[in-house]
């Protein structure tokens, strides 16, 4: 594969990523996000989704940048803005997801 094909392949990827049909959900996985508990929330995710019935597309990340706020968790529903959650906990989680993807928005605090 040559270099050009390359970029396409790389932009084709990306868009897809970024602008897809599908519930996407980045979880900071970077060493900031893991000591955090990160991979915990990795871990739960696939049941938590599978409890409410939804479909995503969970895509762990390096660091999205704010290490002192992890574990994050960032929800791109399709046609809507990304939502950023900070601090996630475990138990949190099925209130944030629920309330994100079910309920049309970020839950009650």
């Amino acid at each position: 594969m040559n270099l050009d094909e390359r970029i396409k392949t790389a932009q084709k990827r990306w868009k897809e990523l970024q602008q897809g049909d599908d519930v996407r959900i980045w979880v900071g996985s970077a060493t900031c996000g893991l000591a955090a508990g990160a991979k915990g929330l990795l871990d739960r995710l696939p049941g938590a989704l599978d409890e409410l019935g939804v479909k995503a597309r969970i895509v762990p990340v390096g660091c999205i940048g704010m290490c002192f706020a992890e574990p994050l968790v960032d929800i791109q529903e399709p046609g809507r803005p990304r939502v950023s959650y900070r601090n996630v906990t475990g138990d949190a989680l099925p209130r944030i997801l629920e309330g994100q993807l079910k309920n049309g928005g970020p839950p009650d605090p």
